[in-house]
């Protein structure tokens, strides 16, 4: 069963109440809602007894998708969290503190891509949102302000430690390294005969770039080979920059989907 179908009819609704026209060159709310629990899911945390996730998240997003999304943000960020919470709960998921999203405006973030950070923060770590209807009013917290700009350079450098895989990836019979997107880091080991790349969460390779297709591409083994099949994606498929519709892969070939590069390397047999 989809866990985001309810959610999914809400955000849907919200949209149509408000009038907001749809745009697919814009960020939707369901793909924020969907890139979030995948950050959740993809930083758990697992001590003695229980298991951790991230309740603090800083969503960037472009100008243009800022002022799309600001009549329902309120509300959406309501329908998420509550979202969140009901499906931690069912796994049992502990968090240090509140969930808490915060949305940042920047000017060098492309129209329709976002990117989400995360971290666990208790209740009275959480910085002051100085954005939104707080810089409406004109709040004089220039500590608050100074606080967040502090814990959003510190998660971005949390993040940068991940530009390079640090799995034991040496029994594998190969892998793909995402090199470059919102996944930078993350590790994919060739597991299965036929493995499927996309946005969606049954995927294998599963990506949270806005600009993949739910179901983007298909990599299968045949004979020792690895093919590369695109499925019809609506952005294409790229090898080594050169778009394809099948591809025998070699080890070192950088795949592209949306604005996500992922690098193939196999292990010689």
């Amino acid at each position: 069963m989809n866990i985001f179908s309810k959610l999914e009819k809400t955000l849907e609704g919200l949209i149509e109440r408000t009038l907001l026209p749809h745009f697919n060159s814009r960020v939707q709310p369901m793909e924020i809602a969907r890139s979030l629990w995948r950050e959740v899911t993809s930083n758990r945390r697992v001590s003695i007894d229980n298991t951790y996730i991230p309740n603090y998240f800083l969503v960037t997003l472009s100008p243009g998708d800022t002022d799309y999304l600001d009549s329902i943000r309120s509300t959406m960020e309501k329908e998420i969290v509550a979202h969140l919470k009901k499906e931690c709960g069912k796994r049992d998921f502990k968090t240090l503190g509140p969930f808490v999203i915060r949305w940042i405006e920047d000017g060098n973030t492309r129209e329709g891509d976002f990117l989400i950070s995360s971290d666990f923060l208790k209740k009275e770590e959480i910085p002051d949102d100085t954005s939104g209807k707080a810089k409406a009013k004109k709040r004089k917290s220039s500590d608050s302000s100074t606080e967040l700009k502090k814990h959003i350079e510190k998660l971005k450098k949390k993040k940068s430690k991940h530009d390079k895989p640090t799995e034991d990836i040496s029994d594998t019979r190969g892998h793909l390294i995402v090199v470059e997107g919102f996944d930078k880091g993350k590790v994919f080991h060739l597991t299965k005969s036929k493995m499927t790349m996309g946005r969606d969460d049954k995927c294998d390779v599963s990506v949270g770039d806005p600009r993949v297709s739910r179901s983007h591409a298909l990599l299968r083994e045949e004979n020792d080979r690895y093919i590369l099949e695109d499925m019809e994606s609506k952005t294409g498929t790229l090898v080594n920059g050169k778009k394809i519709t099948r591809y025998v892969l070699n080890s070192g070939d950088e795949i592209a989907i949306g604005i996500t590069r992922i690098r193939f390397e196999i292990r010689n047999a």
